[in-house]
């Protein structure tokens, strides 16, 4: 995921990732792109889950498909609709 306004990007690599805690939390309106492929649509949601302000769910029935999304320049909020988890403001 790379974050415009602050020039950043982050990955992970696989499920084993370290926790993100350590970096700040980005508004749902924050501009990013994101890149996955076929990951665990749980490990994708906790990891954008962990970085936004607003709580991200992941539907449990679909927790353990594999999705894969190439978005450029869209709204974090957007980001996390389109990989087909849920976001509460």
């Amino acid at each position: 995921m790379y974050v415009y306004d602050s020039g950043y990007c982050e990955l992970i690599c696989s499920e084993f990732a370290e926790s993100v805690e350590e970096y700040p939390r980005l508004a749902p309106e924050t501009e990013i792109s994101l890149c996955a492929k076929e990951i665990d649509l749980a490990v994708l949601g906790w990891f954008l889950g962990s970085r936004c302000t607003a709580e991200v769910f992941i539907p449990a029935l679909a927790a353990d498909e594999k999705v894969s999304v190439y978005l450029e320049r869209v709204r974090l909020d957007t980001a996390i609709r389109k990989t087909g988890l849920v976001i509460m403001k």
